[in-house]
């Protein structure tokens, strides 16, 4: 047991020598509607982490990616609501999509806009928390959910080095769920950038 322990750390630097993993963060604005608790919107922040594998021979590259998310009402009630997700975010390079230029890191000459622009779909799961706090800070609601999640977007990477990319994102999300207490219905426009690094070039 302790040999498997200690090899485990020498086997995650040799994966993340291979790898291809990215950080991202931004901005979120919800709309949100319940059938028993009206609607709302939201402002909060988004962080995740994601991985970057992709097709040989064609521009469609995956970055399943986790995040979480963090709202605050813009109304007047003290609602809070932290999400957590899972996503499969599928990009598709469609100004070149036969290209061969190992990107997202770009190592050959090319048109930036033409090489690094890219509409996604990424599918999910969501885990979401609400609180309501009255005046007196009594929470007179908690209510957790999951929420089936689908999202359309854009984007475009800018080649730093082999090593770095800068990717500024915006995506539509749309979620649906039956909750415990509620049937709710969720619109997110989340515009954020990725940070991607890859260490095996």
């Amino acid at each position: 047991m302790k040999k498997v322990l200690l090899l485990l750390p020498f086997l995650l630097i040799s994966f993340l020598l291979s790898a291809q993993i990215g950080f991202n963060a931004g901005y979120s604005y919800m709309r949100a509607k319940s059938d028993v608790y009206g609607s709302w919107v939201e402002s909060g922040s988004v962080v995740g982490a994601n991985y970057w594998f992709r097709l040989k021979n064609k521009r469609i590259e995956f970055l399943p990616s986790v995040e979480i998310s963090r709202f605050l009402s813009l109304s007047n009630e003290d609602r809070q609501l932290l999400l957590v997700g899972a996503y499969w975010n599928t990009k598709f390079y469609i100004f070149d999509f036969q290209g061969d230029c190992n990107c997202p890191t770009f190592s050959k000459h090319g048109n930036t806009f033409g090489k690094g622009f890219f509409l996604s779909v990424s599918p999910g799961i969501e885990y979401g928390k609400t609180n309501i706090d009255a005046d007196d800070e009594t929470s007179i609601l908690e209510e957790q959910e999951w929420l089936p999640t689908a999202a359309i977007g854009a984007g475009l990477d800018f080649g730093i080095s082999d090593l770095l990319t800068l990717t500024p994102y915006a995506q539509f999300r749309f979620a649906q769920s039956n909750g415990t207490q509620s049937n709710t219905t969720v619109e997110r426009f989340v515009a954020g950038i990725n940070i991607g690094l890859r260490f095996d070039k």
